[in-house]
């Protein structure tokens, strides 16, 4: 999806685990996907554009920010501003 080399990709599988109760042991990726399109912001707030199953998704208490963030402190940096277009697959 991303060409521009300032847009960060991150693509994350659906498992089994998303079929529902039972499937979570065998841990099998499968080919339905959740694509994040990443773009640092200069200045601003933080925002996130859902389309598909992503729609909905705020910013406050938000799983892909808070793992954001802990990546950045433990490399010594500081939280960035982004905006992020999810685009959802998995239900």
């Amino acid at each position: 999806m991303a060409r521009n080399p300032s847009i960060l990709e991150v693509r994350v599988p659906a498992t089994t685990a998303n079929l529902g109760p039972g499937y979570d042991g065998l841990g099998m990726a499968l080919n339905l996907l959740n694509v994040f399109l990443v773009k640092k912001q200069r200045s601003g707030r933080r925002k996130i554009v859902g389309h598909g199953t992503c729609q909905g998704l705020r910013v406050g208490g938000n799983l892909f920010f808070a793992a954001m963030d802990r990546v950045c402190k433990l490399a010594g940096r500081t939280r960035l501003n982004v905006e992020v277009a999810a685009h959802g697959k998995v239900p």
